[in-house]
């Protein structure tokens, strides 16, 4: 080599590195070819070099110039540092390992070797490895905001919002310009259920980096939480103007609001392209298809990527029964639990309940499968019962329902009805948030905790600090409720209270249900012991609710539902079908929320009915209405309500009765195919139940021709309701309390 072209070196490689901070990664990669072309050892142009390949994408072709830097040079921790990177982007873990290892002896007071480990370890699934990683990195080097936000991050996921909030903010203090970490911090925040505070950090990322198109796709999903569709609109087109057409992000944050305006078919079309355009399927391949597939591509799929695509299987998962689609949704479901989304597996429970095929060994399999993997591998033991005789006993009851909610209706007399000589009352608010009627219920409580954003094991730390002595979960499968708790035994008794099925979980002692609901000798599965009022319902009194002008004998029959349209399957339509065909001139009236304002919802309805033989005609669907009063009005002309199955009505069959409108319901095998009888029952209304299709037909000819019967219904049954055991909040507290009182002694003593 001439001693000219040894002179060269030094001007090339500053060349070569003047283009490379201006960002022309193509033009400095020529200079350091021409580096190494004069100078084949020059272990700078090697590294530099393998940096280039990786940043354009060839993380293959970067391998061998890294692997020659660190032989040439062993101690050198840049080059580790970068070969690390790119065996990890090859998917050559353990040698990546290796790499950052080294990195890690050779500059101790770097964060850069531990933070490459932690990642490794994170994307194996190894969380303690990757905390202990990433809890190196701060240590060795306190002023990184990058291992801080590593950190913070996995903290949060792993259950630990304070550690990882705390964690996340030192974070934005050492890198304010820091996008992702805003991000990370609005996440956290919308978590924690601070709405408010979440949004203004997703609007700051977007202030640094207007086109993060996560970051527009997170802002719209906290406006559709929030019920805030307007905002969400405005931040899709915002979205649209920084995003390529094609781009699935847009798609799902265009599916979210679809879905929060009442638009399940145009939700599940735009979904439906994201899920393929992510994982590289074919425009039109099956959904199924593309389900089975996820947990074969899992490993390949980096975790945003993950959650992402399982968000898309969920949320899908929860629309696809409208259009009577439970083998599709049963499979996005699974695909998305093999991504690691859990509550996939709750939300897989609470659809089942609407298929009217799902056989019973089916269901207990269903319910075992999402018992066991709420466990989590918790193995707590049973706490012991230290209430002594004459102390009062502490009832602490935790759900995600405590606002604005159906269930909160229900759940206003344990609190205010509640014997406080006898029981304390402790609430644990499991809700993103709070409203007055939250609010409402800490004043009612003698102990109240909001704890949505606390995991697990910091719940039941508080519960068996709070001295709980029997814990009761409300409608576990719904909403953002959390049985996993259940396995921790933070109470020495525990409750399932108005579920629409078995919790699954041995470490339940008892489900209340009452003798319609779960008779005797149900084939059902239970892994509670069943405890049975003489009615598990109960409901505020409507105050809207009044007697009805009485029905013309000669006005042709209107049968009415409405129930929610996911009810409404194929086997329901069929039988409402054959009732038409029995019922000469009868006409039959959906209506009930903004899904059967889209054309799509109607068009499924009527073509079926047309379908079946029916003229379109006598098949109507109201509006969707708003105003309670204004929706009980409907009911005036209305002769009989028709119930779906075999997820009943619940509060369509209270309102239709408390209007004096009877209900035609069917009486299946599950808790759920009950309901509506659970609620006829204690009106004596056995006349409106059938056990088989033919005696539903059967039963809603016959109303629909006895016009006396109904007429002095619709006089005297509202006045009926309105004294039966179905308002009465005291008395049903009081028989509530027996049972809790039974359960202490159980406790205490042992026996039935």
């Amino acid at each position: 080599m001439s001693i000219l072209a040894v002179m060269d070196v030094p001007a090339l490689l500053n060349a070569a590195l003047d283009r490379h901070r201006a960002g022309d990664v193509d033009g400095a990669a020529r200079f350091y070819e021409q580096v190494l072309a004069l100078q084949p050892d020059n272990v700078d142009a090697l590294n530099l070099l393998g940096l280039t390949l990786h940043q354009r994408g060839r993380d293959a072709d970067a391998v061998a110039p890294l692997e020659r830097a660190v032989a040439l040079q062993p101690a050198f921790a840049g080059a580790w540092l970068h070969l690390g990177t790119v065996l990890r982007r090859v998917n050559r873990p353990q040698d990546a390992a290796r790499a950052y290892a080294r990195v890690a002896e050779i500059a101790p007071a770097s964060a850069l070797g531990p933070m490459g480990l932690g990642q490794i370890a994170e994307f194996a699934g190894d969380r303690a490895a990757a905390m202990r990683h990433y809890r190196d990195a701060t240590t060795r080097e306190p002023g990184h905001g990058g291992a801080h936000f590593a950190l913070g991050t996995l903290l949060a996921n792993d259950g630990d919002l304070r550690g990882g909030l705390d964690h996340v903010r030192q974070a934005i203090a050492l890198d304010p310009a820091a996008p992702d970490h805003h991000l990370a911090l609005a996440t956290l925040l919308f978590v924690a259920g601070d709405s408010a505070g979440a949004i203004a950090a997703y609007q700051k990322c977007l202030e640094i980096a207007p086109g993060h198109l996560d970051a527009w796709a997170s802002l719209i999903a906290a406006y559709c939480t929030g019920n805030d569709a307007a905002s969400a609109q405005e931040a899709l087109d915002a979205m649209r103007r920084h995003a390529p057409a094609d781009d699935p992000r847009v798609d799902m944050a265009q599916g979210q609001l679809a879905n929060l305006q009442g638009k399940p078919a145009a939700a599940i079309a735009v979904l439906s392209r994201a899920l393929r355009n992510m994982i590289g399927a074919a425009p039109d391949a099956r959904l199924g298809d593309v389900a089975r597939v996820l947990g074969e591509q899992a490993q390949a799929l980096d975790m945003v990527r993950r959650e992402r695509i399982a968000a898309a299987c969920d949320l899908l998962g929860t629309l696809l029964p409208l259009f009577d689609d439970y083998a599709t949704a049963d499979a996005l479901f699974a695909g998305a639990a093999k991504l690691g989304r859990l509550r996939a597996l709750k939300n897989r429970i609470a659809v089942s309940l609407y298929d009217p095929d799902l056989t019973l060994d089916r269901r207990k399999a269903l319910h075992l499968d999402f018992a066991e993997a709420m466990r989590d591998g918790v193995a707590a033991p049973h706490a012991p019962w230290v209430r002594k005789a004459g102390e009062k006993i502490r009832i602490g009851y935790v759900s995600s329902d405590f606002r604005r909610h159906p269930v909160a209706r229900s759940m206003r007399p344990l609190f205010r009805a509640a014997d406080r000589e006898r029981f304390a009352i402790y609430g644990y608010n499991l809700a993103f948030g709070e409203d007055d009627v939250s609010r409402e219920f800490a004043a009612m409580a003698d102990g109240w905790h909001h704890l949505a954003a606390r995991p697990d094991a910091e719940l039941a730390e508080i519960v068996r600090r709070d001295g709980i002595d029997i814990l009761v979960h409300v409608a576990g499968h719904f909403d953002e409720n959390r049985l996993g708790l259940a396995w921790r035994r933070a109470a020495p008794v525990q409750v399932s209270l108005f579920d629409a099925a078995t919790s699954g979980i041995a470490a339940i002692d008892y489900l209340i249900a009452d003798r319609n609901l779960v008779p005797r000798h149900s084939g059902e599965f239970y892994a509670e012991r069943v405890m049975r009022l003489p009615n598990l319902y109960i409901h505020p009194w409507l105050t809207e609710a009044r007697a009805l002008a009485p029905r013309a004998a000669t006005a042709p029959i209107v049968f009415a539902s409405f129930s929610n349209p996911t009810k409404l399957n194929g086997r329901t339509l069929e039988t409402w079908a054959q009732v038409l065909r029995a019922v000469e001139g009868a006409t039959l009236l959906l209506g009930h929320a903004r899904a059967m304002d889209e054309p799509e919802i109607r068009q499924r309805f009527q073509s079926y009915f047309a379908k079946a033989g029916i003229d379109p005609a006598r098949v109507a669907v109201r509006p969707y209405v708003a105003d309670l009063a204004a929706h009980l009005a409907s009911y005036d002309g209305v002769d009989v309500v028709l119930d779906p199955f075999p997820f009943n009505g619940s509060t369509s069959t209270f309102e239709a009765l408390s209007m004096g409108v009877p209900v035609v319901s069917l009486t299946g095998d599950t808790m759920m195919s009950r309901w509506s009888g659970a609620i006829l029952a204690p009106l004596g209304l056995e006349r409106c139940r059938a056990a088989t299709i033919g005696d539903y037909v059967r039963v809603a000819a016959s109303l629909a021709a006895d016009v006396a019967w109904r007429n002095a219904l619709r006089a005297e049954l509202p006045d009926r309701m309105k004294h039966s055991a179905l308002v009465d909040e005291a008395r049903w507290m009081r028989r509530l309390e027996r049972a809790y009182r039974a359960f202490a002694r159980r406790a205490i003593f042992g026996g039935s």
